[in-house]
């Protein structure tokens, strides 16, 4: 990103390096990358009510990515490891689609590879949770169907980031600025 809509009074998350993580950031803390194990961090603002949506483009992809959101009260749980592994976490994993939570796979959405644009829908006011790739939503989510939760993945935690985890791997995060292009 060239250039942000980030402003003083118009903040937008970054990666947050203040996890315990061994990712390497850059580009404003909204590129990462990460060597040879499975670590998971997440972003700098964490909610617990409303809805909100974030962007994370795969940039390289050499053993798997897996993007989703986590509960920021286990962060000692998650941060080691891959983003779905705690209780509470939901984590899409590039290379066969499957969800994690709580450490186990189940069947979900599409895989995804270098490119891909992962859109993840956060509904913090009837704890659900939705994925899109590059525009198509997994599951057959329907963000806007509230508290019937349509395809969406239900939320038990009440404090929650957009989270990722990569394994000789780079994401591209964006919590605001103008959209991806989806090629």
């Amino acid at each position: 990103i060239d250039q942000t809509t980030d402003t003083p009074t118009n903040n937008f998350a970054t990666g947050n390096p203040l996890i315990p993580s061994l990712t390497t950031y850059s580009e404003g803390n909204l590129t990462i990358a990460n060597g040879a194990s499975w670590i998971a961090s997440g972003s700098t603002l964490a909610v617990t009510q409303g809805k909100w949506y974030a962007e994370m483009k795969l940039v390289s992809d050499g053993f798997g990515v897996t993007l989703g959101v986590e509960d920021m009260d286990l962060v000692s749980t998650w941060s080691a490891s891959l983003v779905g592994i705690s209780v509470n976490g939901r984590g899409y994993y590039s290379s066969d689609g499957t969800m994690y939570n709580n450490g186990n796979p189940s069947a979900f959405g599409s895989t995804y590879t270098t490119g891909a644009i992962i859109g993840i829908y956060l509904d913090m006011d009837n704890k659900f949770v939705y994925f899109s790739k590059n525009d198509v939503m997994q599951n057959s989510g329907v963000p806007t169907s509230g508290a019937s939760g349509t395809g969406g993945l239900s939320l038990a935690g009440t404090t929650y980031c957009f989270a990722y985890s990569m394994y000789n791997s780079t994401v591209s995060l964006n919590f605001g600025n103008a959209p991806y292009t989806i090629t």
